[in-house]
């Protein structure tokens, strides 16, 4: 299999400084699907659990949309949605899974710590090794999904103007 470049990626060397450049570019965008998407997940939760469950799924490789495909908020939640669908299940079992992971994960750093340190310096220390995982493992598996579902990695990504027209 091929992998499939970015448009205009001969164009410039990939340095980290040019990668948060590029991502700095793109915080509006992730800003505002945090807000708009949160917002409208919480209401689904709020209304039912299951709306909440759904858009959350749904709504769940947005982030990754934004960043490689340079979409705007609201193709970011479109793209999302278009390449969740078909996969809803399995998507949402690899978020149940991540989820239930960091949380015993987080437990049991927690009463390691808690364990072995005194007060303040156990919730400091298992608060710095929980987060961490907590951003980082669910951010890989969202953005292997992503990759999985767009077709990168195969060599035929799926089109995400031709999704959305």
């Amino acid at each position: 299999a091929i992998a499939v470049e970015p448009e205009g990626a001969e164009e410039q060397p990939r340095t980290p400084l040019l990668a948060l450049r590029d991502a700095g570019r793109r915080w509006p965008t992730l800003l505002a699907i945090l807000v708009i998407g949160g917002i409208a997940t919480l209401a689904g939760f709020a209304l039912l659990v299951v709306p909440g469950v759904v858009l959350v799924t749904w709504w769940s490789l947005a982030y990754q949309s934004a960043l490689v495909e340079s979409t705007g908020w609201r193709a970011s939640l479109g793209r999302s949605r278009g390449l969740v669908r078909g996969s809803f299940w399995l998507v949402l079992v690899v978020l149940v899974v991540v989820t239930v992971a960091i949380a015993l994960f987080d437990y049991a750093v927690y009463r390691i710590a808690d364990a072995s340190l005194p007060g303040l310096a156990a919730g400091w220390v298992s608060g710095i090794i929980s987060d961490t995982f907590a951003v980082a493992v669910p951010a890989a598996f969202t953005t292997a999904v992503y990759w999985q579902l767009s077709g990168y990695r195969t060599g035929s990504p799926s089109d995400p103007s031709a999704e959305a027209g």
